[in-house]
């Protein structure tokens, strides 16, 4: 691995390390978080076996070859087996959408890393598949090419059209298609009538008066007609009277519903109702009572439960001195015994030596 390399990849390194530290509380439990760990702690080693060597001797050759070929079974780790998912996994970020920045921070630092592994000596890169086209493929696009040169060369002439429109179905056709409007007065019978007379004006002429219509028919449609408007006038005032919200005049009349009206209650509803409200007063001021008792109970417990430990522990502490206090008296004994042996000893010694002595004799 050359120093370029290296620092290039430290620098890698240490933005993805600031990226595990930061999202570590709070992504730890998603899938690409595991990931990242294994990235870092994968060119984590690889840094350490780097600077290893960097540190070795020339003279160590060995060692040297040990560890770059650590480097590179590492490198080719993550090459083959890592990267691909760990892309996906990053991928999945940006699909959210809730993390965009992180994603591509992520997404950028390994294609950073890709890039440098690749260029450490031993490492294999990960075979792709390339879209070479074939002998096959390549007749089949001519032949589209073909194709679309014919269809676009062709030209497009349409269909015919006429415009004759003297009969009256077509005419009341095209008076059907007409868009309404919603709030607006319904349009009358005498507009449709005015489409029909233009184009009979010429037919008019030629036909007799004995298949004209008679003044019947026309009577009828009149009565008809003030109906209808009277029946709209009708529509609008019932309208005004209502108050429409603006929500309301888009989508259509409000329905809304009236609120009942409260009964009114005698004086002895009133003492009952009275009686019931102080009996629920009642008790629950003594479901309060029930709880605060028990509470002082749980408390009292709690208490003599602490107090019966305290006494344990004075009681250990107190047979834990005495035993201190045993050892030490046996102790004492055990040191005036041996003093006292030293003594007799010397007294002997002495005693001896008296009666070994030339005065003596």
């Amino acid at each position: 691995m050359d120093s370029i390399i290296y620092k290039e990849l430290t620098n890698e390194y240490e933005i993805l390390y600031l990226i595990y530290y930061r999202s570590k509380n709070q992504h730890r439990s998603q899938k690409w978080f595991k990931f990242l760990n294994i990235i870092i702690r994968k060119l984590r080693k690889m840094l350490k076996l780097q600077i290893d060597i960097n540190r070795l001797q020339e003279t160590m050759t060995k060692r040297v070859e040990y560890k770059s070929k650590q480097i590179v079974s590492l490198a080719n780790h993550l090459e083959s087996q890592i990267f691909t998912d760990a892309y996906w996994s990053f991928n999945s970020i940006l699909a959210l959408g809730q993390f965009i920045t992180l994603g591509f921070a992520l997404i950028g630092a390994l294609a950073k890393i890709n890039e440098l592994l690749i260029k450490i000596p031993g490492v294999k890169q990960k075979k792709q598949w390339l879209n070479i086209p074939g002998p096959q493929m390549l007749q089949s696009r001519e032949m589209h090419r073909d194709c679309r040169r014919d269809i676009c060369l062709a030209d497009d002439l349409g269909e015919e059209v006429s415009d004759d429109y003297d009969s009256k179905e077509d005419l009341r056709s095209i008076a059907s298609l007409r868009p309404k409007p919603v709030f607006d007065k319904p349009e009358s019978r005498s507009e449709t009538s005015t489409l029909l007379e233009k184009p009979e004006s010429k037919s008019r002429s030629t036909t007799p008066s004995s298949l004209e219509k008679p003044d019947v028919a026309k009577e009828d449609k009149e009565v008809e007609n003030e109906k209808e408007n009277e029946n709209e006038a009708e529509i609008e005032v019932e309208k005004k009277k209502r108050r429409m919200d603006t929500i309301d005049d888009i989508f259509g009349e409000p329905s809304k519903k009236k609120k009942k009206k409260k009964k009114r209650t005698s004086t002895i509803d009133d003492i009952f109702e009275d009686s019931s409200k102080k009996e629920k007063k009642k008790d629950r001021e003594k479901v309060k009572i029930k709880v605060n008792i028990k509470e002082m109970e749980l408390q009292k417990e709690l208490e003599k439960e602490l107090d019966l430990q305290n006494e344990k522990e004075q009681e250990q502490e107190q047979e834990k001195d005495k035993e201190q206090e045993n050892k030490q008296e046996k102790e004492t004994e055990v040191k005036s015994i041996k003093e006292k042996a030293k003594d007799k000893d010397k007294e002997k010694s002495v005693k001896k030596k008296r009666k070994n002595s030339p005065l003596m004799l």
